[in-house]
């Protein structure tokens, strides 16, 4: 389903300034381009009809209590304008990365028996007197674990005068018993991570417009990713951002985004692969101004204005994202179950 045009993409609510960037904005051409005009027929050869790009939308957070960052206030967000859409070529390097955090503990045989009378007593209404109780009766069956201990201790010391290694309860129970106590150790999870974005975009304009566009996306960024500041000298919050991969399908002389937002499921292999459910914010930002060694600039052929120059032959622009929440099951359609909903 067709979703919007390059003048207002999706439809969208757009707030003061909100003019669409694309580069490139003209599509590949086909065999029949002027460097290859015998390789195919002209009948034949054809413009590229499809191109992918990543879409990054810049939306306004608001300020004070009308702010979209406050949590107790989500629905906010939904009413957040968008101040401008960039459309910039798919980055050569398209990675899907997610971390989640483990944490072993060893509980040994005590803190087994703790765990297992801490869920009785939770089924049975909570944690009451009687866990207390329960966990100091264990503690007396478990003084073989503490002696031990307190054995290993007292071999340390004279160990000490001997020059010898230091024992602790295990290997005292080792060299005595030819046994180790059970560690009980679980592997326990502790959530997941925030995700970080990086994306790299080398421009090389080949005419005027081409510069202004490459200008124009710059100063965006640049201007999004930093706060301003009010009168009482207070900093403002930064615009956050949007991503997901948009595809540009061209018919005759109609151009369609795709593909729908939302629950859709008009999606491309590739739109279903990387997603990007979560704000994020711009958390660093670099531009090298020769990327391909030493500076060189575009000269004017204006006779009129020869000291004039269109700027670096090349630009590389490194975006660094970071997402705002945690992703879960519930950010990418499924239930808690992991059913999809």
């Amino acid at each position: 389903m067709a979703l919007g045009t390059w003048a207002n993409p999706y439809g969208a609510k757009m707030g003061g300034g909100g003019e669409t960037l694309v580069f490139p904005r003209s599509k590949p051409y086909g065999a029949n381009s002027s460097s290859a005009q015998d390789a195919i027929s002209r009948d034949k050869a054809n413009g590229t009809e499809v191109v992918d790009y990543l879409k990054i939308t810049i939306y306004d957070p608001k300020e004070g209590n009308n702010s979209s960052y406050n949590n107790s206030k989500k629905n906010l967000a939904n009413n957040d304008k968008v101040k401008k859409s960039v459309y910039l070529y798919l980055p050569n390097k398209l990675r899907e990365g997610y971390q989640a955090k483990y944490n072993g503990v060893k509980l040994g045989p005590l803190g087994v028996g703790a765990v297992g009378a801490a869920s009785e007593a939770i089924a049975s209404g909570g944690i009451g007197d009687s866990f207390g109780d329960t966990v100091k009766k264990m503690a007396e069956s478990g003084k073989s674990v503490a002696g031990f201990g307190i054995g290993a201790d007292v071999i340390n010391k004279v160990l000490k005068f001997g020059g010898g290694g230091q024992l602790n309860s295990n290997d005292l129970a080792a060299l005595t018993t030819g046994k180790v106590f059970n560690p009980y150790e679980e592997t326990i999870f502790q959530g997941v991570e925030f995700r970080d974005h990086k994306f790299d975009f080398l421009f090389a304009p080949k005419n005027s417009s081409d510069v202004e566009t490459v200008l124009n996306i710059i100063e965006t960024f640049r201007v999004a990713m930093l706060p301003g500041k009010d009168d009482s000298m207070w900093l403002t919050i930064p615009d956050y951002f949007k991503i997901e991969i948009v595809r540009l399908v061209s018919s005759e002389e109609n151009e369609t985004l795709y593909p729908a937002t939302g629950g859709s499921t008009n999606k491309g292999v590739l739109q279903k692969l990387m997603q990007f459910p979560s704000k994020m914010v711009l958390s660093n930002m670099e531009v090298d101004l020769s990327p391909y060694g030493p500076y060189a600039s575009l000269k004017t052929n204006d006779p009129l204005n020869s000291t004039y120059d269109f700027g670096p032959v090349a630009y590389n622009m490194s975006l660094s994202f970071k997402e705002t929440s945690l992703l879960t099951r519930q950010s990418y359609g499924y239930n808690t179950r992991g059913e999809k909903a």
